[in-house]
């Protein structure tokens, strides 16, 4: 887990792979995006605090989905498991945790329950729809289930309700960091 930010704002990110002196960690293309801005260099603070640069190495606008290189700092970062829940599917009422970093609270845990899948107009894939509250500063950050394993990334909640959020669910996450690793 760790935050990042840039000029503009914060996001949140989960650490998928440990290459040499690197972490990558999955975030959303929407939370990278820096047209109209002069620079991408971003400021990753881990969990612990400490800070490092950053830079985009893949990203996808149509999947929302981005990949960002930083160095290893001094803590040991923990790998997100993004492969356990790949042949094991959710189910209706279970509980999610959606870690992230709203509104500049750092490290924030919210726990809500697996809805089903929904189509929404921003993406032509089917959703994690879940009640876990989300909001400006978790996009990026993982939807886990109950023993930690990735089964989404946090993307888009509604104004009109704190238990309508929704995630982009692991298979399209998985598809995307494969393509990014060949």
């Amino acid at each position: 887990m760790f935050n990042f930010c840039m000029s503009r704002g914060l996001g949140s990110g989960a650490v998928f792979l440990e290459l040499d002196n690197y972490y990558y960690a999955i975030t959303n293309w929407h939370v990278i995006e820096y047209e109209g801005y002069d620079s991408a260099v971003y400021t990753i603070t881990n969990f612990y605090g400490e800070k490092t640069t950053g830079q985009v190495v893949k990203q996808d606008k149509d999947k929302d989905l981005a990949v960002i290189k930083f160095a290893k700092v001094e803590q040991q970062l923990t790998i997100i498991d993004y492969t356990t829940r790949l042949d094991k599917p959710l189910i209706v009422g279970e509980l999610l945790l959606a870690v992230g970093n709203p509104s500049g609270v750092q490290n924030n845990v919210t726990f809500g329950e697996y809805m089903g899948l929904a189509k929404i107009s921003n993406v032509d894939y089917n959703v994690v729809y879940h009640s876990a509250l989300i909001s400006s500063g978790n996009s990026g950050g993982a939807l886990c289930d109950i023993n930690g394993s990735l089964v989404g990334i946090n993307t888009w909640s509604t104004a009109d309700s704190d238990e309508r959020n929704y995630s982009i669910p692991l298979s399209i996450i998985y598809d995307f960091i494969k393509s990014f690793i060949a």
